[in-house]
């Protein structure tokens, strides 16, 4: 798999916003998609949404984890069109990057977030 920061590299100015469609939702912080480069180039990647983290598909946290995958598939259909940004993470061999409509429009992470569908990290003893 190829990372944007590669992608990034092969452009005039590091990490350059790139144009992008979804292929599949994979859960509520993680899609794939397929970058448009130049000269009719085009990369399926595995994204990690940056800025957000979803709660898991299994175990205790499955029903809000598919609650949230609900939500980025609405998402995605809402604005299947989008511009990815490489943040230079990699996380679980998945590049993090930012997800934003490519017309302009509240970007997936903050639409997640506005939503309620994020883990809520505890600072226990502190």
């Amino acid at each position: 798999m190829i990372s944007l920061a590669l992608i990034a590299a092969l452009l005039p100015t590091p990490y350059v916003e790139v144009p992008a469609t979804f292929i599949r939702v994979i859960d509520g912080d993680t899609v794939e998609v397929r970058a448009h480069l130049p000269f009719d180039v085009h990369i399926d990647l595995v994204v990690r949404v940056s800025g957000i983290d979803c709660p898991e598909m299994r175990g205790l946290s499955a029903r809000a984890g598919k609650k949230a995958k609900a939500f980025t598939e609405t998402w995605a259909t809402t604005y299947p069109d989008i511009v990815i940004q490489d943040t230079g993470v990699v996380s679980f061999d998945r590049v993090v990057s930012t997800v934003c409509p490519a017309n302009g429009g509240k970007c997936l992470d903050d639409a997640l977030r506005d939503a309620g569908h994020f883990k809520v990290k505890e600072n226990l003893g502190r």
